[in-house]
């Protein structure tokens, strides 16, 4: 099941006795893998590992996904001092330290921060509804298995599994919500949006109901009322990136662009927050993204 609480950037580090500054220079590039441990039991989460250099760049090639065991393994890798960051599905860092890359090659043991309560939600609370709600086990599986299926980009296996939990358990707020994520990324997006309201119709207190009634709408290019979802996103769940970028992205197709310019700027541990920004920057004219066709 997809974690329900972004953890607190935390910027202690655990190397397993593997963190050495001997000073030598990078050479030749070598390996570098390891695994996540604590946090959110990292097995059956989303992250993903990046090594940024002390200059602050990124060469080609230095990030990886890590899969459901929470292991990774980055691609050959160049000699010397690096910055690590643990990303969640949302983008935003959770964990971050510094490691030397030496000749032998690396394996990181990667701490992440422990979650108050599995099932604490970012934006602090959980509805009496949800909490009440014991989802079936089958519905569990098929969960479980669509997750899996879709973060190998098996997306029609994803959709079966998906689909099959929401028709074990169609209360289970959980399942209606990774099913239309797994029909948005499937580019079904106006059934995408009918999942979504039908989760915010089950726990409209949590967040990421209105996260994905945002996003369709934005493909459909109905930007007012998907600024109006992703605010109230936002309100429920303030430190949640993706929430912020979808607003600034439907206030900037509104031409609303000192707001927009604001969310994005609070969003920019979300990757597509950055990269909006800088063509916003480098734009002379400021003009709307995008009339949606409409």
């Amino acid at each position: 099941m997809r974690s329900r609480c972004v953890p607190t950037l935390a910027l202690c580090f655990l190397f397993g006795g593997a963190m050495r500054c001997t000073g030598q220079s990078p050479s030749k590039p070598v390996s570098v893998s390891g695994y996540l441990m604590g946090g959110s039991e990292a097995a059956g989460e989303r992250y993903s590992v990046e090594l940024v250099d002390m200059a602050g760049s990124r060469p080609p090639g230095y990030l990886a996904g890590v899969d459901l065991s929470g292991h990774f393994k980055l691609p050959s890798v160049e000699q010397g001092n690096y910055t690590y960051r643990v990303r969640n599905d949302l983008g935003e860092v959770v964990q971050t330290g510094f490691v030397r890359v030496e000749a032998w090659g690396q394996e990181l043991a990667i701490l992440l921060p422990a979650r108050r309560n599995a099932e604490l939600q970012a934006g602090g609370a959980i509805s009496v509804t949800r909490l009440a709600h014991q989802p079936a086990k089958e519905a569990k599986k098929e969960l479980l298995k669509g997750q899996s299926a879709g973060g190998k980009g098996d997306r029609d296996a994803a959709l079966k599994h998906c689909a099959r939990a929401v028709e074990i358990d169609p209360e289970w707020y959980e399942a209606r919500v990774n099913y239309g994520a797994q029909l948005y990324r499937a580019g079904q997006t106006a059934n995408s949006l009918i999942q979504a309201r039908v989760a915010i119709g089950i726990d409209p207190a949590s967040p990421e109901g209105y996260i994905n009634v945002s996003a369709a709408l934005s493909t459909m290019g109905n930007y007012p009322e998907a600024a109006q979802a992703a605010a109230r996103a936002v309100e429920l769940a303030p430190q949640l990136a993706r929430g912020r970028y979808l607003l600034g992205f439907a206030l900037l197709a509104l031409s609303r662009v000192n707001e927009a310019v604001e969310q994005l700027r609070r969003a920019e541990s979300f990757g597509p927050a950055r990269e909006l920004l800088a063509r916003i920057s480098a734009t002379k004219s400021l003009q709307p993204i995008s009339d949606g066709g409409r």
